[in-house]
């Protein structure tokens, strides 16, 4: 023991010299000095605000709450404690409703139990659920193979996603399409029969019109 030690633990047992206290008086009083127990009351303040955090296992969670607990001096209680800290701070709702049913007889054993097979329980239903969205997703993929854009005219989107939506520059002059997916010359042609007018020159008339008749061929 340093010169300093036995001055403070002179001090600690004063006014008792050091040889006339036992040794367990001197190891309690110098582990006091520099670990002092902190106030039981300020403990189990941290004890019962502790709440499951978001991600965190009921496992995880239970540890932390008995860690907590070592220094709250709960003593016999210290099992009826921890099962209503661990019900008040679950984060699963569901759960806690579940436990709150239970009549009195309630175990902090009981409670881990019935949480944990709940966790469990939620965490398959997750992973179905997964299961089925990646297989709707796939079953999509597939379906917009065959989607061919009225826009644009390529596969695999349609026009409220094609980056030419907006397009004016079609042979109709409206806009939402390009020219090769123009439709709008193909049905005045078919509501004049496929009559079109030329206009020639003739000597000694400039104003004559003269009409011809062409049958035209659809693709053509």
């Amino acid at each position: 023991m340093g010169s300093k030690t036995y001055s403070l633990l002179k001090e600690l047992v004063s006014p008792n010299k050091p040889s006339e206290v036992t040794f367990k008086d001197i190891t309690d009083k110098l582990k006091n000095h520099f670990s002092p127990t902190p106030p039981a009351m300020a403990e189990r303040f941290k004890f019962y605000a502790r709440k499951q955090a978001s991600g965190e296992s009921v496992t995880q969670y239970l540890a932390e709450l008995k860690r907590l607990a070592s220094t709250c001096n709960f003593d016999r209680f210290l099992n009826d404690a921890l099962r209503d800290a661990f019900v008040f701070g679950l984060s699963d709702e569901h759960a806690q409703r579940r436990l709150f049913s239970c009549d009195d007889k309630l175990t902090l054993e009981k409670a881990f139990s019935e949480a944990v097979s709940l966790e469990t329980a939620s965490a398959k239903t997750v992973m179905v659920r997964g299961a089925a969205g990646t297989a709707n997703s796939a079953v999509n993929a597939v379906n917009m193979e065959h989607v061919r854009c009225y826009c644009c005219g390529k596969p695999r989107h349609i026009k409220t996603d094609c980056r030419h939506k907006n397009a004016d520059f079609s042979k109709c002059g409206k806009r939402g399409h390009l020219a090769s997916q123009c439709r709008g010359r193909d049905i005045s042609d078919r509501a004049t029969g496929g009559r079109r007018m030329r206009f020639s020159k003739h000597s000694g008339n400039k104003s004559k019109k003269k009409w011809d008749s062409k049958v035209k061929y659809m693709g053509r």
